[in-house]
């Protein structure tokens, strides 16, 4: 964590997803972006590791995550060290 005064934030990284199919092979660039900003700029903000998941974590429209995926999401949430 940064050795700021104030608020400091964590942002979830996006997610593992299989819809649209170009989102999955961007996800690692997408991750390289976020981090140089954060970077760049010294935000207050850091990112907290990814959530991984396979294919049948999500509902059929390969969005969203099934309901225990999505308690088990906000449990890897909670459990991250700050």
């Amino acid at each position: 964590m940064a050795n700021t005064p104030g608020p400091h934030y964590f942002l979830a990284p996006p997610n593992v997803r299989f819809r649209p199919t170009w989102y999955l092979p961007l996800l690692t660039n997408i991750m390289k972006i976020l981090t140089t900003i954060l970077r760049r700029y010294k935000a207050p903000i850091s990112l907290l590791k990814a959530f991984s998941c396979a294919k049948d974590d999500f509902e059929p429209d390969c969005i969203h995550l099934k309901p225990l995926s999505g308690v088990y999401y906000i449990m890897h949430l909670l459990d991250q060290p700050r």
